[in-house]
């Protein structure tokens, strides 16, 4: 990465003045200053309304900040609005002209690019259409093909990485991973905070004001936790036993009980012993079956295991009563992070046996009766690394961190 600052802002403001008959002032950006390098990918984050999108936009000249002043090096690409800087009437074919001339480029630099950006968009034939006639996702698609197939020195991209399909997405974080080998600028603007972790820089805007600069991806994990807590969402750091669950999680079929996660003689969860999950399910009829499965995720929503009993016994809930469900997990199994336990009763109308653990599963649920998603969230810390290691720069950046068999072989004398 080159030292030199390709974007740097100077104490800019951006002042709206709303149409509501008192000429009341909305500030949407106050007094923001900061530089970019060449080659840095720095990630925007901040709640709805706190000036995200209008810095964007004036980095890319299509507003102008009310004070303070930017200067920037080199060609900017920007993608903020859908289907922003296309001709309706024109076709995608068209437009890819019209976009790359208005940028700069000469038509025999689009010319060489023009295959590659068709099939990256995979529009197919609505490349010959008129992109009046493009659905949102298709302007935003076409639109990251072109801008992300000529050659601009900074990129800035608001929302952007759900423009498509599955397979549209894995395209656009390979670009991101082409950006950075090419050492091209990236500005990007993401409430899918895994979308940016592995960026250098964050950028967190509130109210308009710049709260922080920082280089460590942990203040993702601390602003989702914040916006847990905003939630009235506890995330618990020790022991807990969560009771009076059957007032909201319940139906005419089960109920779920209590929810208890502890480690023996802890007072704070840590990655270093055991941590026992158990729940109590109450089943008020004697249909069916009731298979309990549960599920953690990350902070970010990628969820990161499943498991259910049936798995490793044969296990029929069918008559009426209360049953309690436990399952260890083994020491350094997690890191030091937050993670999100949801609970599901799934109910199965057969009871005919399977030949093995891997028919019933895939036969035996029908339906999900009972859903307690993200009913506890717990975070643990790292108890103790030998040899004088900085705890936080093993922050796991996974979802798990579990202790295999490692072996170290000295070399030999």
């Amino acid at each position: 990465m080159n030292t030199e600052p390709v974007i740097v802002v100077k104490n800019i403001s951006k002042c709206y003045r709303l149409q509501s008959g008192d000429d009341t002032e909305l500030w949407a950006l106050k007094d923001v200053s900061f530089q970019v390098l060449q080659g840095e990918q720095v990630g925007i984050i901040g709640s709805n309304g706190s000036g995200k999108s209008t810095l964007l936009k004036i980095l890319a000249g299509v507003t102008k900040p009310t004070s303070g002043n930017v200067t920037i090096r080199g060609k900017v690409a920007g993608i903020l609005d859908i289907g922003s800087g296309f001709h309706p009437e024109l076709s995608g074919r068209e437009n890819i002209l019209l976009t790359g001339l208005s940028n700069g480029f000469t038509k025999e630099e689009i010319l060489q690019h023009t295959a590659a950006i068709e099939d990256f968009s995979g529009i197919g034939h609505f490349i010959t259409e008129p992109v009046k006639n493009y659905s949102n996702g298709m302007y935003l698609r076409l639109a990251f093909s072109i801008l992300t197939h000529l050659p601009f020195d900074i990129y800035l991209f608001d929302e952007v990485m759900n423009a498509g399909d599955a397979e549209f997405s894995i395209k656009l974080k390979s670009k991101l991973s082409d950006f950075k080998k090419r050492n091209a600028t990236v500005l990007l603007i993401s409430h899918n905070l895994s979308e940016i972790a592995g960026f250098q820089t964050f950028l967190k805007l509130e109210k308009g004001t710049l709260q922080s600069i920082s280089t460590n991806a942990d203040v993702l994990s601390k602003y989702s936790e914040n916006s847990l807590e905003k939630n009235h969402i506890t995330i618990h750091q020790k022991p807990v036993h969560l009771t009076g669950l059957s007032a909201t999680i319940k139906n005419h079929f089960a109920e779920l009980i209590e929810v208890k996660l502890t480690q023996p003689e802890q007072t704070e969860l840590c990655t270093d012993k055991p941590l026992t999950l158990s729940f109590n399910i109450n089943k008020l009829t004697d249909t069916g079956n009731l298979l309990p499965v549960i599920s953690i995720a990350d902070l970010y929503g990628n969820t990161i295991l499943s498991s259910t009993p049936i798995i490793q016994q044969d296990v029929a809930i069918e008559k009426q009563g209360e049953y309690n469900l436990l399952a260890t997990f083994p020491a350094f199994f997690f890191g030091y992070q937050t993670y999100r336990l949801s609970i599901s009763v799934l109910q199965t109308v057969s009871n005919s046996s399977y030949s093995d653990a891997s028919d019933k599963v895939n036969n035996a649920a029908t339906e999900n009766i009972l859903s307690a998603d993200g009913v506890l969230f717990f975070k643990l810390r790292l108890s103790h690394f030998a040899n004088g290691f900085n705890t936080d720069a093993l922050q796991v950046r996974g979802g798990i961190m579990p202790g295999l068999n490692w072996q170290i072989i000295s070399p030999q004398k």
